[in-house]
């Protein structure tokens, strides 16, 4: 098993390290997995990629595939926008696991409608993923463009997806910030929830807590109606 060091290494020390272990044609990759397993700082895999650089002249795919993994799940979205530049520069097109981790990562920011262009391009190849969907529905409601969001949202039902329940979560919740360009009217929304709570009930789908806590809140929030939800749990008989 290969462990990751504790800190950044020299190319020196990389290449040291290396020779240590054999000169495994795919130390890189096999450090890099080490690295991500262990959660180690980002700095630590940026020398590796500096070294690797240094050391062949180029950076493969799956080695950059490893890092955008790694700065995915650490939250470095700054450091994913570097690695989508350089690999769109470097590489034909993408996989579906690159541009699932861009979909996450760009929903996540201010760069939000890029992750609505590379959800499109998707599309010209495979079926994107529910959990696709739902990334670009959560930023797209987060940032007050309903209309979009509901789009996207048809298209998912459309293309025979189940959604996960963090999307629905995201348009209970709603708009935080208001664009009237952008958002559909609040009746529209209204109805549009109650064509979830149908679905939910046609294919016999409980909500989790957080879902379910969402929704009762969405119900006491309806102008006009005086709802009132409370918890209860179901007792077998």
């Amino acid at each position: 098993k290969v462990q990751p060091p504790e800190r950044p290494l020299s190319a020196a020390e990389w290449r040291k390290l290396k020779e240590s272990l054999g000169n495994s044609q795919r130390f890189d990759i096999q450090m890099m997995c080490a690295l991500f397993a262990s959660g180690a700082e980002l700095d630590i895999a940026k020398s590796l990629l500096s070294f690797v650089a240094m050391e062949t002249g180029t950076l493969s795919y799956e080695l950059l595939l490893r890092y955008l993994t790694l700065c995915v799940s650490g939250g470095h979205d700054g450091e994913v926008f570097d690695v989508y530049d350089i690999m769109r520069g470097s590489f034909p097109s993408l996989d579906t696991g690159a541009s699932s981790l861009f979909i996450k990562s760009f929903s996540r920011t201010a760069r939000w409608r890029e992750a609505v262009s590379i959800l499109h391009e998707v599309k010209k190849v495979f079926t994107p993923s529910p959990r696709n969907y739902g990334d670009v529905i959560s930023a797209a409601m987060l940032h007050g463009d309903t209309t979009t969001a509901w789009t996207l949202y048809d298209e998912l039902i459309e293309k025979g997806l189940r959604p996960h329940q963090e999307t629905w979560d995201a348009l209970f919740k709603g708009v935080r910030e208001t664009n009237a360009a952008e958002a559909m009217s609040q009746s529209e929304h209204h109805e549009r929830l109650l064509g979830i709570l149908l679905y939910m009930r046609n294919n016999q789908i409980y909500p989790q807590h957080r879902l379910a806590s969402s929704i009762k809140t969405w119900f006491e929030s309806v102008t006009g109606q005086k709802w009132t939800g409370s918890w209860t749990s179901a007792t077998p008989k």
